[in-house]
């Protein structure tokens, strides 16, 4: 049984733990440990094979991963993104906005 995920709070970013298919004890692990941290969810990588749809370059599907996010994904079998499919941290932000 998978758990129901924290509730959604506002103004906090929502975060995907995205792991990857053959990580499926992974994917439970990480499910269960974050079950009570609001604004994650832990997905299961859906992704088959890079062919894009019609009309579509794998280009315009796909950005590159950062290179401390591809190796998290080769190594441990995840990677973290924002829910529209950004990497945390890809704004070039590195603090609160001044006033």
């Amino acid at each position: 049984m998978i758990p129901t995920p924290a509730p959604i709070v506002p103004g906090i970013p929502r975060r995907l733990v995205i792991v990857r298919q053959d990580h499926l004890a992974l994917y439970r692990y990480l499910s269960q440990r974050l079950t009570d941290v609001a604004n994650v969810e832990v997905v299961l990588d859906r992704r088959q094979a890079a062919t894009p749809a019609p009309g579509e370059t794998v280009a315009e599907r796909r950005q590159p991963l950062a290179r401390r996010e591809r190796d998290r994904w080769w190594s441990f079998g995840y990677r973290l993104a924002d829910e529209v499919g950004a990497e945390p941290g890809a704004s070039g932000a590195t603090g609160p906005p001044h006033a």
